[in-house]
């Protein structure tokens, strides 16, 4: 548990500038920093699996509320692995260290498929 928080917290960036910021957290990690973790610490790879679902889970909230419309996370799932979407933004993190993950979850969650909310 040590080992998780002392990575943790040593790769999670603090919000040190005067400037407003949207989020905090591993959203702010970079993508270098993250395959990183994903390579050292397997607890710190779930976590990061948490927040990219959590996030996008979120994002789908403001789609319903906003747009009456979600995007298909289920489209996600590989042989019943929920954790599908992963590869493919660890193999675009390799490919771009210095981005935020957020920014990386955001344009992957932008290319799911668009549905309709079910009406009540």
């Amino acid at each position: 548990m040590w080992k998780t928080l002392v990575l943790s917290l040593t790769l999670v960036p603090a919000a040190v500038s005067a400037e407003p910021v949207n989020m905090a957290g591993m959203g702010l990690m970079r993508c270098g920093d993250v395959i990183a973790a994903f390579i050292v610490d397997q607890q710190m790879a779930f976590e990061i699996f948490q927040w990219a679902t959590g996030y996008m889970s979120g994002l789908n909230s403001a789609l319903v509320v906003e747009m009456g419309k979600y995007r298909d996370l289920g489209s996600t799932v590989t042989n019943g692995n929920a954790g599908g979407f992963m590869r493919p933004l660890l193999a675009k993190c390799a490919q771009t260290p210095d981005t935020q993950l957020a920014r990386l979850v955001d344009q992957y969650f932008r290319q799911l498929p668009v549905r309709n909310w079910p009406k009540n």
